[in-house]
């Protein structure tokens, strides 16, 4: 994590313009549904159940949903920042 208060270089355009746009409509998504936390965290138990994967891939879908959880709390606590980010590449 970085100690100084510098903020990092602009992304360049064309990925700004994508991230917002991803960024926004992700918050949206999560900030509209009442329980899509409470779904994440049953995922993890159903995935054991299954068996369409195999165990390293079961691993791979674990992480990459750890990391989808995180990014709906992130998403919720950052919303109206998102917004403005989403606005100012995308007006």
């Amino acid at each position: 994590m970085r100690m100084d208060n510098k903020l990092p270089r602009p992304l360049n355009e064309q990925l700004g313009i994508k991230l917002s746009g991803w960024l926004f409509e992700v918050a949206n998504k999560i900030s509209q549904s009442e329980d899509i936390q409470e779904r994440l965290f049953q995922f993890p138990d159903l995935l054991e159940d299954s068996s369409f994967f195999d165990e390293e891939e079961k691993t791979l879908v674990r992480f990459v949903f750890s990391r989808i959880l995180s990014l709906s709390f992130i998403t919720q606590k950052h919303l109206e920042e998102i917004e403005e980010f989403y606005e100012e590449y995308n007006n």
